[in-house]
């Protein structure tokens, strides 16, 4: 399945061929029936083609403003997220560990979402640790916590103060904090022993 991007980009090439069909149209309208013939079928296929792409589009802009949520297993979902990053992190000699307060955390959520949650949360801890981050899935009380910890050397308060915006580093943390907030959740982003931690909070209920 195409991403959003994937779409998007795939949707200007063919209307950049649609514009070549259009100029070839032009040099055969007197000269080449036929040659004029199959660019006005170049023309009406590649219109229709990008018709169904933003229809794509369209959806997957839809979905990126809507929970899909489901009874699942939060705990698989975080490990799965964070083990695609051990290769990695090997390579830049960062230790990564996985903790878990319960074998498994039930409850109804997005997985999609929560998962692409894990993946920024520990994208952005590997462009700062120096030697160890820790991911966390946690049930506290009436919620679920994932926490991701890094040592390293944080955030200033004013780019901690402006990490929320869609500028550079902190676009995936917009989409984070996006995330969370259609869960009824939120984004903490704090520094603490020595630690960055950034933390979901998602109420069970």
């Amino acid at each position: 399945m195409l991403s959003m991007d994937s779409t998007h980009d795939l949707k200007i090439a063919i209307q950049m061929m649609i514009s070549c069909a259009q100029m070839i149209q032009l040099e055969a309208e007197e000269k080449d029936t036929k040659l004029r013939e199959y660019a006005h079928l170049l023309v009406e296929n590649g219109r229709e083609a990008v018709d169904y792409l933003q229809q794509a589009l369209d959806a997957g802009c839809s979905a990126y403003f809507m929970l899909d949520a489901a009874q699942a297993d939060a705990v698989k979902t975080i490990r799965n997220a964070a083990e695609k990053f051990v290769p990695q992190a090997k390579r830049m000699g960062i230790r990564m560990m996985f903790h878990s307060s319960d074998s498994e955390i039930h409850f109804l959520f997005d997985e999609e979402k929560l998962s692409r949650i894990a993946l920024n949360l520990v994208a952005n801890a590997l462009k700062y640790a120096q030697s160890r981050i820790a991911v966390r899935a946690l049930k506290k009380g009436e919620e679920f916590l994932l926490e991701v910890r890094d040592d390293g050397a944080g955030f200033e308060k004013e780019a901690a103060a402006s990490a929320y915006r869609a500028e550079g580093n902190g676009i995936g943390l917009v989409e984070v904090r996006h995330f969370a907030l259609l869960h009824g959740g939120r984004l903490e982003i704090a520094r603490e022993g020595g630690e960055t931690v950034l933390r979901i909070s998602i109420p069970l209920a």
